[in-house]
Order: C-alpha cells, then structure tokens, then sequence
C-alpha cells in the first residue's frame, strides 16, 4: 500500500467552536483510513492526538500549473460542499 500524495486542511465549525481536520489522501487500492490512522498515532510517523483528522476523504488530488502543485482551494471547496 502506498499513497501518492495527501493534504490536510481545516474548517472551522461553530458549533464547535474548534476547527474540523480534513485529510485528503490519494493511494493505491487497499489503503483504509485505518492503516493510515494507525500510522499517524504510532511509530516513526506519529503527530499529536490532537491533530489527527476528523475526517479523511480518499480522491485524486487536484493539481495545477506547470510545477503541479496541489490545487488547496480546489480541495477547500470540495469539504465545504461536503458539508452541506
């Protein structure tokens, strides 16, 4: 199993008044949001609990221009439209 590439990003709810953590991943067929979480809370890839993602969506990351940097505003708009 292995990703391509991923981006994470955050919205703000009200209702929480606390930011909700998206992560976008794209990988290879067998890749399950809990391998990944799992590598994100142990071992040499580990970050902090607090910042592990509320919400993960598997899709192939939107990139533009010449140097095909990853499109965030293209992946903003699809968590907002998500949310709806």
């Amino acid at each position: 199993m292995r990703h391509r590439g991923s981006c994470n990003g955050g919205v703000y709810k009200h209702e929480k008044q606390d930011e909700e953590v998206y992560l976008a991943v794209e990988g290879t067929e067998g890749l399950t949001e809990k391998y990944i979480l799992e590598k994100l809370s142990f071992g040499s890839c580990q970050i902090e609990k607090e910042a592990l993602p509320d919400r993960m969506i598997f899709m192939q990351i939107p990139r533009k221009g010449r140097q095909n940097m990853i499109d965030r505003g293209a992946i903003a708009q699809l968590i907002l439209n998500l949310r709806q």
